[in-house]
């Protein structure tokens, strides 16, 4: 499966740096070996780092997804197991953990992560394959319109193998227009919001499976869309974020 771009970006960036490093360092001009320490190590400069936040329900597998894009394991399960923002440095960006919002159980929680979600830079908001309620629904198209954030979501619908539709195209369209368009539209479109349909299931199943077993779990995880997705979701973005400019 293909890298996020920020992944092979900052490889890329890696890599020139240490090459540009070295070849100062052992270059016959003193004046060059003089600017061997000058050359940047990060890709990213930490004091402006491009912050992705992720949001939404809870249970609805924000952990999971970042343990899997990320590498870096985070607590998972049933109910509330994230009762705070958790901070990752993920190749040089940002990611952060947020609490699942409209618990009704913990309303704490909403007011940590939309104070997370006013300074993003990038939101992916997560939702199960049950859609959205009436009162989640609201929420999020007051993001969309009233707060402004529509040009900043991705939005993600995990467990798609629960989806009363089905987790195919045909049911993956069939739950877009019966249960997301009436909560974004006449607004936004499923390409303004690179809607992306997911089984995090299905994907750690895969990792102990072999052969078509193996190929056939990693289509129904829909993550190579949501690598897909997010490198577009990136690459709409990227022209505003800052970065290290190696001739300063």
């Amino acid at each position: 499966m293909d890298s996020i771009k920020i992944q092979q970006l900052n490889k890329a960036s890696l890599d020139l740096f240490s090459d540009a490093t070295k070849a100062f360092a052992s270059s016959s001009s003193e004046k060059l070996r003089s600017q061997s320490k000058s050359v940047p190590t990060k890709f990213v400069d930490d004091d402006k780092k491009v912050r992705i936040v992720f949001v939404g329900q809870y249970s609805a597998g924000k952990s999971s997804i970042l343990s899997i894009l990320t590498g870096q394991q985070l607590e998972v399960g049933q109910g509330v197991t994230t009762n705070k923002c958790n901070f990752l440095d993920w190749n040089g960006i940002e990611v952060v953990d947020t609490p699942g919002i409209h618990t009704q159980k913990r309303p704490d929680h909403d007011e940590i992560t939309y104070n997370a979600m006013s300074e993003a830079d990038l939101i992916v908001f997560v939702c199960t394959a049950e859609g959205f309620s009436d009162g989640l629904g609201t929420h999020f198209r007051k993001l969309l319109i009233e707060k402004g954030k529509g040009n900043e979501m991705m939005l993600v619908f995990n467990k798609m193998e629960d989806s009363k539709y089905g987790n195919t195209k045909e049911g993956q369209e069939e739950f877009f227009k019966c249960d997301v368009l009436p909560v974004i539209s006449p607004e936004y479109s499923a390409e303004d919001l690179f809607v992306t349909y997911i089984d995090t299931y299905s994907y750690l199943d895969s990792i102990e499976a072999e052969g078509e077993d193996k190929d056939q779990l990693l289509e129904m995880s829909g993550f190579s869309s949501l690598f897909d997705n997010t490198n577009k979701f990136i690459q709409k973005k990227e022209s505003n974020w800052q970065v290290y400019n190696f001739f300063v």
